[in-house]
């Protein structure tokens, strides 16, 4: 998921998302209803990320121990994404990731392959991608089975 879009604040790590925003504009029910909460929600340190993160949390009941800052993640490119992708344990079915753009939106567009996904990631939106893996390691565009995503509602 890609956090919202900030006031003017300088770039920063510890920038807010803006007054305005308060929860995730992709809606946590409609994302639960796409299948199971995650087993490990891990976010990016960024103020602004964990916002969105701690209201996905509490919206689609993922406690605290279920959910990982990971400071590789800020304004990480796909690459980055990827590898810690690919570190996940085993034991964990279901991740979710909420980032930065550009990083994410590369990353699904790769996954994807060509022409499944036509426009990057906006703001407060998510990308949903279902595997058919026994492994984490082995997440690559060939064994990606479906790709959805939730916009937010103007």
């Amino acid at each position: 998921m890609r956090s919202p879009r900030t006031c003017a604040y300088p770039t920063s790590i510890a920038r807010s998302t803006g007054p305005a925003w308060r929860k995730p504009k992709a809606s946590p029910d409609a994302l639960a209803g796409r299948g199971p909460a995650p087993d490990l929600l891990v976010t990016s340190p960024a103020r602004r990320t964990r916002q969105t993160a701690d209201a996905l949390a509490l919206a689609m009941g993922i406690p605290a121990s279920r959910m990982q800052d990971e400071r590789r993640l800020y304004l990480a490119p796909a690459e980055t994404i990827l590898e810690h992708i690919r570190l996940t344990e085993p034991s964990v079915q279901h991740l979710m990731i909420v980032g930065h753009n550009p990083g994410l939106s590369d990353l699904a567009s790769w996954l994807a392959g060509p022409g499944r996904i036509t426009t990057g990631l906006s703001t407060g939106s998510a990308y949903i991608l279902t595997f058919e893996s026994e492994s984490w390691s082995d997440v690559a565009p060939s064994v990606l089975v479906e790709v959805l995503c939730e916009s937010p509602q103007p």
